[in-house]
């Protein structure tokens, strides 16, 4: 076998690039990794050993748009992150109606790696027969420049391929905005409605053990407190939401939207209210 020729053809010279898939291997630990290196600091290092690395996590889901911006400020400017396509468009789907999933799928943050994004893999499964035409439909689905990226995003992301501004974000973007606070500006006034209803509730027992002497004055103080305190969730919900929705705002007129971001303001409240609902019912029983 005669040895390879560099730049035979007279092309320009290509770049080589070296790296791994995925950086997060306990068996690595204290042999590629230095002793006692926090987990958190595993990329950064792995970047200075090799030019690239495979992100491997997107393929079995929908990666945070915040993990994406992480990831860029651990790893030099001329770092290369290639990301593997997502398993429910390949091994699921198995290339059929793939148009909503890979909009989700370049909507979740990765067009923030900017240059530093690479080659997207898209792995096949081994059972998938060869197929030209449903092959090539999906080859030509795939966008090969960032704004295509970003086009194929949309709406997921609240991007307009016809507008260019960052203020001139999708209408729809701004009317889900709108109906999300006042969403919570609903559950605001309810908390704040049924908490005032239960205090009056707790204020009346207390007038009525004031007149008869069997019913245990705590009863009623549970009733009053726990309205005081369901009025006060309210108040707070109604305030937050507002702050919320102003900063969304600002963010979509600047262009610093992440797409996909989830709030858990909605799990938080939920746990709240079932934290309560479970002291509530505790309360009764041994006061009982």
């Amino acid at each position: 076998m005669s040895p390879l020729k560099s730049n035979e053809s007279g092309a320009a010279p290509g770049k080589i690039y070296i790296g791994i898939s995925g950086w997060k291997y306990k068996g690595w630990r204290g042999v590629f990794y230095p002793e006692k290196l926090p987990q958190r600091a595993e990329l950064e290092f792995a970047s200075t050993k090799f030019n690239t690395i495979e992100l491997n996590g997107s393929f079995y889901s929908l990666q945070r748009p915040g993990s994406f911006v992480q990831w860029d400020a651990q790893t030099p400017e001329d770092f290369t992150f290639s990301v593997k396509g997502s398993r429910y468009v390949t091994h699921m789907l198995r290339l059929r109606n793939p148009e909503a999933p890979l909009a989700n799928f370049f909507a979740q943050g990765l067009l923030r790696f900017g240059a530093k994004l690479g080659p997207i893999l898209w792995q096949l499964p081994p059972t998938l027969q060869f197929e030209p035409e449903r092959l090539e439909s999906f080859l030509a689905l795939l966008p090969r420049t960032h704004k295509q990226g970003l086009r194929h995003s949309w709406p997921r992301c609240g991007y307009n391929p016809s507008m260019d501004k960052p203020a001139e974000q999708d209408p729809r973007v701004y009317f889900a905005a709108e109906r999300t606070f006042l969403a919570w500006i609903r559950t605001g006034l309810g908390l704040m409605g049924v908490g005032f209803a239960v205090s009056r509730f707790g204020l009346f027992l207390r007038e009525v053990s004031a007149s008869a002497s069997h019913l245990p004055a705590r009863t009623t103080g549970l009733s009053l407190w726990s309205g005081v305190f369901l009025v006060t969730l309210g108040v707070i919900v109604t305030l937050s939401s507002v702050v919320r929705h102003i900063q969304l705002v600002r963010e979509l007129r600047s262009g610093d939207w992440q797409a996909g971001r989830v709030s858990t303001d909605a799990v938080v409240l939920g746990l709240v209210l079932a934290a309560l609902g479970i002291a509530m019912a505790l309360y009764l029983t041994l006061v009982r």
